[in-house]
């Protein structure tokens, strides 16, 4: 018993650094092909509003469902891990969905006044590219509370390696785009 938690906690510390060092591979890639350059800093404005609600929504629900879904957890005596008793849950599920999706509809409409708002010294140009970039991160506020459903659901039932792997194909997926996709940007 104690030998699969040394294991379990070895391999789990293994994924977090191999995600960190991606992590510092992304952002050597994303230097390398944005360097301090007018696209990347239109991009970091852009992702401001949309990644902070992201940040808030992502974690607030993750840290909610957890909870909610361990009170909710059907165990029997054939059934080891349990199931969810998801007629309870899904009412929650609903509402967090249809709050993300009218958050992320706000930051869609309303996102580019904010930015311009935030930084009212930006040339058109620039507040076009924004408002372009900001619609389009704004969908990952909706992304962000699926992704802590499924995180939940699967720490809810002891299944820890998918959940901390995340961030591996996140990072892979981020330099993959970059990468295929510099040619595309110029």
């Amino acid at each position: 018993m104690l030998a699969d938690r040394i294991r379990a906690i070895i391999g789990m510390s293994a994924v977090i650094l191999i995600s960190r060092l991606l992590g510092l591979g992304r952002e050597l890639v994303v230097a390398s092909r944005f360097g301090t350059s007018h696209e990347f800093d239109v991009y970091l404005i852009a992702l401001m509003f949309p990644a902070l609600a992201y940040s808030v929504i992502n974690f607030a629900s993750f840290y909610l469902l957890v909870p909610f879904f361990s009170k909710h957890l059907i165990r029997t005596e054939t059934v080891q891990r349990g199931t969810i008793d998801w007629k309870v849950v899904w009412p929650l599920v609903n509402h967090l969905i249809v709050i993300s999706v009218v958050i992320t509809a706000l930051l869609a409409v309303g996102g580019p006044t904010l930015i311009g708002l935030w930084m009212p010294n930006l040339s058109p140009e620039q507040a076009a590219s924004v408002a372009l970039y900001s619609r389009l991160l704004s969908a990952m506020v909706l992304l962000g509370v699926i992704d802590a459903f499924l995180r939940a659901v699967l720490n809810t039932k002891r299944v820890f390696a998918y959940t901390a792997g995340g961030p591996v194909v996140e990072n892979l997926v981020m330099i993959g785009v970059v990468l295929g996709c510099a040619s595309f940007w110029g």
